[in-house]
């Protein structure tokens, strides 16, 4: 059998050499792929939402120091917030 397939190796079999059913599930396999990769460079056709609401306006200097302060004192008491809360939990 050394004119057969079975003792050529791979680099030698050309594409004419091969039997038909494995012409088909090579093209089965090339097409699989072309369709899988396909998907993979499409967009999203669907807008994301905006974060801000139209409506909403960005806060003065005065808010914003306002809101940090807050934010500091908040985070000051924090964790003697949170253990009162578990202790009453309890």
């Amino acid at each position: 059998m050394k004119d057969g397939i079975k003792d050529m190796q791979l680099s030698q079999v050309s594409f004419r050499q091969m039997p038909a059913t494995l012409k088909v599930l090579l093209a089965l396999a090339v097409s699989a792929l072309v369709v899988t990769s396909g998907g993979c460079g499409t967009t999203t056709e669907t807008p994301l939402p905006s974060l801000v609401s139209p409506g909403s306006s960005s806060l003065t200097q005065e808010q914003q120091k306002l809101a940090i302060q807050e934010l500091n004192k908040k985070k000051a008491t924090h964790e003697q917030d949170a253990i009162r809360y578990i202790e009453q939990s309890r």
